[in-house]
């Protein structure tokens, strides 16, 4: 058996350069000169499509019941044993389980629930950190190869001081001992809850290593919150990773949004939720910080309680493809540059900010924002808001939709619009605003007739993992 752990499902492996090769299609030339999405993801960082593997391929290696120390006992034998084929541990009982440090250079790992079954982890009885009193999934130097799902992260209750616990934490350079970089880590449907933060990967004093490769999918974040000296919990708290995809994952009733610091580069997010987030200073939906580049696409803001939608900060530069802001306490999206790593440049194509406490879209201290086919609806502050000098909107006011974007129901989470939406057909080349239709599914097409497709009418160029399209009339 091949000492990796190898690709057989096709249409779930890509790459960044994959990735890109599609959004050049979609074009970003609808503004007065934006940065093209290519300048936004330059660095290439990839995925090794044959190193990625979905969470049923191989029978297990071995089962794990019973709960308790089973699961923290059985990774510590692996690590001893050399193992260098893929090695699937199984959990087939939802008990409660002690959480547990990777080993330095521990590879070739799949960690799953049984069908049907969801196992808890709670938190490492040996763990400790500098800013919270430990972990339950403890991440190391040389951790390469290894996929978690189908589990239950429980930082809630496990110690004196619940809610200290971080869920995923990547102890790396604070163990020391191996390679500091970890590569291709994925996690599969994962609920992280009652955490300090679900998934610590930020600063906090240690110098956390570099992570490349990862994909989170599937996966939520709820009810994090920080009871020691931070600026908040989160579900996602993430800094120094290069390359990264996040589908289909959720952030809700933490403290804060999703986190992206200092050192994210090529961070793709497709499908992703943040909402009722409510820190008493910073609950923003998504802040990018100093030098992040993302592509968002079909991504959601709502109900942040006391800040922005979407926040870009010191030279963050993402491209949002179909999101939406909504009803949250400040702007709705919102660029700004307070440091000197450059400026922070947001570009919008087809999305909609909507019912928000501030501005549809706000630069201010060097930010700039390109926008194109955008609904701005019933901000309070106003439609748009430029800083004298120093924040800079560039819109086509001509391409604007300025009704009701008539959301079924945004109460609960459901942004699909209703018969009669002003953004339906609104958007380049014809297509919605807003998230993507229920039936979009249905008109899927292979990679390779991309450019066979390109010119022939009306077609729609999508894919399922990535939710990003092209279409022309």
């Amino acid at each position: 058996m091949n000492s990796c752990i190898p690709n057989t499902v096709n249409n779930l492996c890509f790459s960044v350069k994959e990735l890109l090769k599609r959004i050049e299609i979609i074009e970003a030339t609808c503004c007065d000169v934006p940065p093209e999405p290519t300048e936004v993801l330059d660095r290439n960082w990839f995925w090794d499509t044959e190193l990625i593997t979905d969470l049923d391929d191989y029978p297990a290696t071995v089962t794990i019941s019973g709960g308790g120390d089973a699961l923290k006992t059985h990774i510590e034998t692996v690590a001893t044993s050399g193992t260098t084929s893929p090695h699937v541990v199984e959990i087939i009982d939802s008990l409660v389980y002690q959480g547990f440090l990777f080993p330095v250079n521990l590879s070739n790992l799949v960690i799953r629930s049984k069908i049907g079954q969801k196992a808890t982890i709670t938190r490492d009885p040996t763990s400790s950190g500098s800013l919270s009193t430990g972990w339950c999934v403890g991440l190391n130097d040389g951790n390469n190869n290894i996929l978690m799902g189908r589990l239950i992260i429980d930082g809630t209750g496990t110690n004196a001081n619940p809610k200290d616990v971080d869920g995923i934490d990547d102890r790396g350079a604070a163990a020391g001992g191996g390679s500091a970089i970890m590569r291709n880590l994925r996690f599969k449907d994962l609920e992280l809850m009652g955490c300090d933060e679900g998934v610590d990967w930020d600063e906090d004093g240690n110098d956390q290593p570099m992570k490349i490769g990862i994909i989170f999918e599937d996966c939520i974040g709820h009810e994090c919150s920080s009871n020691v000296s931070q600026s908040g919990g989160t579900g996602f708290g993430l800094d120094n990773v290069k390359g990264l995809i996040m589908r289909n994952c959720e952030n809700f009733e933490c403290e804060r949004g999703f986190l992206f610091f200092d050192r994210c580069e090529d961070i793709i997010l497709i499908q992703c939720s943040s909402h009722d987030n409510f820190h008493a200073v910073n609950s923003e939906g998504y802040k990018l910080d100093v030098k992040t580049t993302m592509i968002l696409t079909c991504c959601v803001a709502y109900n942040s309680q006391n800040d922005e939608g979407f926040r870009l900060d010191d030279g963050a530069k993402a491209y949002f493809l179909n999101c939406i802001a909504n009803n949250n306490a400040k702007d709705g999206f919102f660029a700004e540059d307070t440091g000197t790593p450059g400026v922070s440049t947001g570009v919008l194509i087809n999305c909609i900010s909507s019912n928000n406490g501030g501005y549809g879209l706000m630069a201010d201290d060097g930010g700039t924002i390109y926008e194109a086919y955008t609904c701005l609806f019933n901000n309070t502050a106003g439609k748009i808001n430029q800083t004298s000098g120093e924040g800079h909107i560039i819109q086509r006011p001509e391409k604007q939709v300025l009704a009701d974007p008539l959301f079924v129901n945004p109460g609960t989470g459901d942004f699909e619009l209703a018969a009669g939406s002003p953004c339906i057909g609104a958007g380049r080349y014809g297509t919605d605003l807003g998230i993507f239709p229920p039936d979009i599914q249905d008109r899927i097409v292979p990679l390779e007739d991309l450019e066979r497709l390109r010119d022939d009418p009306g077609k729609i160029i999508f894919q399922t993992y990535m939710k990003t399209f092209y279409t022309k009339q």
